[in-house]
């Protein structure tokens, strides 16, 4: 019943937006996608829906997987919002048709899936489009979830509704599952325990950037550093880290001549406040790209630098960690090679804290003092933290779901 009301809403909503639609499909390639017109440029593709830009990233490990094992695969990706779709564009393999999700109604979905003929769909974390997945299991297309997670909040929304969920989720051909809780929440909706398989977190399969001395060398030319120099790099800063920063900069400073810091904070209109905070501390401090004094202190007022920062960081803080913020992303410098450093409020990064102290790729401080005497014992060499390094994708959550793709498409 329930499932037959929603077809009827999507269905008038469909009609009251599909005029406007109509108009801005003329232009706007997310809204004919929206529509239902995808076309692939290949036969039989294999259909990879991630909702927005952080799920299509985690996507396209898989898209290049499927593609490195089998080059002819033709692949479509979907996504729901416009910053994930101008996302895809970019990172997806190439050749790769990239176009929005259709509207959730039985039009715009059948038109979809009729120009498309998927061998496969395969969908990310935990998006459950009722009309999209009924008409999938009509045409008897298989279905596979990538990473899928339930979360408290989603499985006492999903609860209310329990046999209209369970009469979708019951019929997925696997599900690749990031933990056994939430294995454990979905069975609750009749999955059966087959089809449930718990391959862990595909975020961590992220390929490592090229790193080479060479690269590094002309990243801290930039920087004046030198080769002796110690580089600590503090990205995503908030207000009162800063001041933080100064404190344990000043105290290193006097002990290790060569200790050189730069601040990449969160927000970039925020550096005039970072200025006068450093001025306030007595602190000589330099803006990237502006005429400075020589400062050993940088302040980066510049987005999309942060990524070559960190790489040619002896060390790396990640802020929104030393104050209640829940910490930001710690894997970014991990990703380039870095170890990394963060404070004890992490409850936005929780999975990423404990792979990287499981992987020796950094530590957890619970406050200033506590970075001071890790900062100086990575420097005298007292302390040594893993490099992350590209790794064979044998057994990874990836590869998991990759083969098991590769193997139920075969004989398409």
């Amino acid at each position: 019943m329930i499932l037959f009301v929603y077809r009827i809403v999507t269905a008038a909503l469909y009609w009251l937006i599909s005029p406007y639609g109509i108009m801005r499909a003329k232009e706007d390639e997310f809204w004919q996608g929206r529509l239902g017109n995808i076309r692939s440029s290949g036969d039989r593709p294999i259909w990879i829906h991630a909702a927005s830009a952080g799920e299509v990233r985690i996507a396209s490990y898989l898209a290049s997987y499927l593609r490195d094992n089998r080059p002819e695969v033709s692949l479509v990706g979907t996504v729901q919002t416009r910053t994930g779709f101008e996302v895809a564009r970019t990172i997806y393999p190439d050749s790769m048709t990239v176009a929005a999700a259709p509207l959730d109604a039985v039009r715009s979905v059948r038109r979809a899936l009729k120009q498309t003929n998927p061998s496969a769909i395969v969908i990310a974390e935990t998006e459950i489009w009722f009309t999209f997945l009924a008409e999938a299991f009509r045409l008897n297309i298989p279905v596979v979830l990538i990473n899928g997670r339930m979360t408290e909040k989603g499985f006492s929304r999903y609860r209310l509704i329990r046999r209209s969920v369970a009469s979708l989720l019951c019929r997925y051909n696997r599900l690749f599952l990031k933990s056994k809780e939430d294995s454990d929440r979905y069975s609750y909706f009749d999955v059966a325990v087959d089809r449930r398989v718990i391959s862990g977190d595909m975020k961590f399969d992220a390929p490592v950037r090229p790193r080479s001395e060479g690269r590094i060398a002309e990243i801290r030319s930039r920087l004046h550093l030198s080769d002796s120099d110690f580089l600590l790099v503090a990205g995503s800063t908030r207000p009162g880290e800063e001041e933080l920063l100064f404190q344990l900069f000043k105290s290193i400073a006097k002990q290790r001549k060569n200790f050189k810091l730069v601040i990449a904070p969160r927000h970039i209109d925020r550096a005039e406040a970072i200025i006068k905070a450093a001025e306030l501390a007595d602190l000589p401090l330099d803006v990237y790209g502006q005429a400075g004094t020589g400062a050993a202190c940088l302040l980066v007022d510049q987005f999309g630098l942060l990524e070559e920062l960190y790489m040619a960081a002896n060390l790396a803080f990640v802020g929104g960690s030393l104050v209640e913020i829940g910490g930001h992303n710690l894997l970014e410098p991990v990703w380039g090679g870095t170890p990394v450093v963060f404070g004890p409020s992490l409850f936005n990064v929780v999975e990423s804290a404990e792979y990287i102290m499981d992987n020796n790729f950094g530590t957890r401080v619970n406050s200033i003092e506590e970075l001071n005497a890790v900062v100086l014992k990575v420097i005298d060499g007292e302390t040594v933290f893993a490099r992350k390094e590209e790794r064979s994708q044998v057994k990874s959550p990836t590869a998991m779901a990759g083969d098991y793709i590769l193997e139920l498409t075969n004989d398409v």
